[in-house]
């Protein structure tokens, strides 16, 4: 990726979101170790069109809860990414707190993934080379990546764009062990899988069968599905 302006940079630094590497449609309670934050997070994943074309959407609701001297905070994150055949067509991440909306979107246009930053009345952009990486964060979970190919003792990899990071990391996925956990009252089968995307670590449980992501721990967060 290019170098980013350092005015876009400092712009950047509070509009980033934790980092997810396994959601999957559902809805998840989050919760911040030292109880520093709590909140839920919602993913929906559906058909739909973008430019006339066949595309997938993807929704991620995020609500979080931070206490403070006065009370608590609550701030939410609303994603929405279109990916069709050729990958990522179009993504808009909303930031909403203490009453104010900030904003980063982008979209692909030539060699680059075009992208504007929105905080506090200013507006920057800068360009992200397409051929930096392999997919965006929004597409990991889909059908269509090689990222969500589990098999054990497997480790694919991809060059991943994150939004919180505005540039792409080499992401490494290594299904570690196959087992049988007690989740929700019931036995489940699961592989335990650690992803990491340059030092970025998280450990994540999905159900053998489904796919479906049950649980995620991270370094300060767990995040645990509820629906």
């Amino acid at each position: 990726m290019r170098d980013i302006p350092i005015a876009i940079f400092c712009l950047f630094l509070s509009l980033s979101s934790p980092l997810w590497a396994g959601l999957t449609p559902g809805t998840y309670e989050y919760g911040g170790l030292g109880g520093k934050s709590s909140g839920r997070v919602q993913v929906r994943v559906s058909s739909a069109t973008y430019a006339d074309k066949p595309a997938t959407l993807v929704e991620i609701v995020t609500e979080m809860k931070t206490p403070t001297f006065t009370g608590v905070d609550t701030s939410v994150t609303k994603d929405v990414a279109y990916v069709g055949a050729s990958g990522l067509q179009y993504f808009k991440r909303e930031m909403i707190e203490k009453g104010r909306t900030d904003s980063i979107e982008g979209w692909p246009e030539g060699t680059d993934l075009i992208v504007w930053i929105r905080k506090g009345g200013q507006r920057v952009s800068l360009g992200v080379p397409l051929k930096s990486f392999d997919m965006s964060e929004f597409e990991m979970e889909l059908p269509s990546s090689k990222l969500a190919r589990l098999k054990l003792r497997g480790a694919p990899r991809a060059r991943v764009f994150y939004v919180d990071a505005l540039s792409s990391l080499m992401t490494v996925r290594n299904v570690n062990e196959h087992r049988v956990v007690r989740f929700n009252d019931r036995d489940v089968e699961i592989f335990i899988v650690n992803t990491n995307a340059e030092g970025r670590t998280v450990t994540s449980w999905f159900e053998t069968k489904t796919h479906r992501l049950l649980k995620e721990m991270g370094v300060d967060r767990l995040l645990i599905r509820v629906e």
